[in-house]
């Protein structure tokens, strides 16, 4: 692999109306270190995001307002103002235990260029907000309550 270097400051989040699905892991991270490729006009995923949006527009950011009302380590909350159908990308790895509610209902968190997180929107106004929520927590914390009681 090589070293790819990209020109500008990737926002920490913005909006993206064009997507690709590359499913083989080494053709997504070869299109990844392509000098053809844009990450903030398009994003590469592994599987098929669950509302399939038509590719349209440049797919940049531009006339989209994505800002972070609020991030803290376990919540992070946005609200997007989107002109067309995309997705909102977030500069934040894919982690088991995150979970995302847009506009108060959940929603999938996509894996979006290999590492990172993207959520699907629709046009207009939306909340989304990110929440960690382990499984593991709830286990343990099951498990513990349980043992204080014999």
């Amino acid at each position: 692999f090589k070293v790819k270097k990209i020109p500008d400051k990737i926002p920490y989040v913005f909006f993206v109306s064009r997507y690709k699905v590359i499913k083989e892991k080494d053709k997504l991270l070869k299109e990844l270190a392509s000098n053809e490729f844009n990450p903030t006009s398009e994003i590469l995923f592994q599987e098929d995001p669950p509302k399939a949006f038509k590719n349209s527009g440049s797919g940049s950011i531009n006339n989209n307002l994505v800002r972070v009302i609020k991030n803290t380590p376990d919540k992070i909350e946005l609200e997007a103002q989107t002109k067309q159908d995309g997705f909102i990308f977030i500069s934040e790895l894919f982690y088991p235990g995150w979970k995302v509610f847009t506009d108060g209902v959940e929603s999938k968190i996509l894996k979006a260029n290999y590492i990172f997180r993207a959520v699907s929107a629709n046009k207009g106004k939306h909340s989304i907000v990110f929440v960690y929520k382990p499984e593991s927590f709830k286990i343990g914390m099951v498990i513990y309550f349980k043992n204080r009681k014999l």
